[in-house]
């Protein structure tokens, strides 16, 4: 997780209001073991869908968050705090982060995360 003191430096360097929604959004994102989509957390939100993506948008923008898509069309979203890889589940659709280092690339590729699809023990079971 950032530190809250460059999360807030952030906001400040890319000039961002930290309203009270956008710190809800950022603190319920450190507090999440896997990356969320909007349908994971609406119910927790005080806003609506397209006010939802704005703000990821704003935070992709400003280097805070990392998009994640699934096979099923939906947006999953986490701080971006580290650099590791995912598993998506062919059958469930979940989505989870892996202790997996990520390999360099040579030639000055910068890798954000890696992908690995396939079946979760749940539904290999």
């Amino acid at each position: 997780m950032k530190p809250k003191e460059t999360i807030l430096q952030t906001f400040q360097h890319q000039n961002l209001r930290l309203t009270g929604s956008r710190a809800t959004l950022i603190e319920r994102f450190a507090a999440a073991s896997q990356p969320l989509s909007y349908d994971d957390i609406k119910a927790e939100l005080a806003m609506d869908k397209a006010t939802f993506y704005r703000n990821m948008h704003t935070f992709e923008s400003a280097g805070l968050i990392r998009r994640i898509a699934s096979d099923e069309k939906r947006w999953y979203f986490e701080l971006a705090t580290s650099t590791h890889a995912h598993f998506v589940c062919t059958l469930c659709h979940r989505i989870e982060c892996l202790d997996v280092r990520v390999p360099e690339l040579p030639g000055g590729y910068g890798v954000d995360t890696v992908i690995y699809k396939g079946r979760c023990p749940a539904c290999n079971a």
